[in-house]
């Protein structure tokens, strides 16, 4: 995916605390995280983060306060940050202490959906397997372009799937139908690099449903 959950927090950051109904909750504990005194080192009692899949991009709540992953140490323990501007950012510490509260979920079977979706629109079918005459995700070049989409296109998933229990005149529908308007605007000005030929360069540009070369 060219999304992570990490860059959905960029445009809400209380996210993860919302709508946290609807992501896929794959742990939760109390009192059983700790932050050491560099506020960047999470530590996690009676668990085990790899068999989560914790990784990279994810987010964790600790005692509310939504924190980006940065790498996992190990089975028990993170590097996390306060939502920086930039991943190329310095960690940006929390507030140390034990005895914290801590809760994993994520938002990737939604990001999963938009991205497939996008694939298609650019002629590549999600999961395909290499082969003569056949585009993979990898022939993608600039997948960092794809990101805003990506999260466009998620947060209006996730808006829409609450508006109906919020009610018509809630911010809940107002974000659906703001995201929505969002995303196709960013699709419409959405450029893939593509390479065609494996040499590693991209030969090609692909606009969603739509393809022109640009190089011989």
């Amino acid at each position: 995916m060219f999304a992570t959950d990490r860059d959905l927090l960029v445009f809400e950051p209380r996210l993860f605390n919302e709508l946290g109904f609807g992501a896929q909750r794959v742990a939760e504990a109390a009192g059983a995280g700790s932050l050491d005194a560099s506020g960047s080192t999470f530590t996690l009692t009676g668990g085990r983060f790899n068999d989560w899949g914790v990784s990279t991009g994810w987010v964790v709540l600790v005692n509310d306060a939504p924190l980006e992953v940065v790498t996992r140490f190990n089975q028990t323990q993170l590097y996390v940050s306060r939502l920086r501007e930039d991943t190329s950012q310095a960690v940006i510490p929390a507030a140390a202490g034990t005895g914290l509260n801590v809760r994993v979920s994520t938002f990737r079977p939604q990001i999963a959906l938009i991205h497939d979706m996008l694939l298609r629109s650019l002629g590549i079918e999600p999961g395909a397997a290499a082969a003569p005459g056949v585009l993979t995700e990898s022939a993608i070049t600039n997948p960092r372009a794809l990101v805003r989409a990506e999260c466009l296109g998620t947060l209006h998933l996730l808006f829409a799937a609450s508006a109906p229990i919020a009610g018509e005149s809630s911010i809940a529908w107002a974000k659906a139908r703001s995201y929505a308007e969002r995303f196709d605007q960013e699709r419409r000005r959405l450029r893939a690099e593509i390479d065609t030929t494996g040499d590693g360069s991209p030969d090609a540009l692909r606009r969603p449903n739509v393809e022109r070369l640009f190089r011989a």
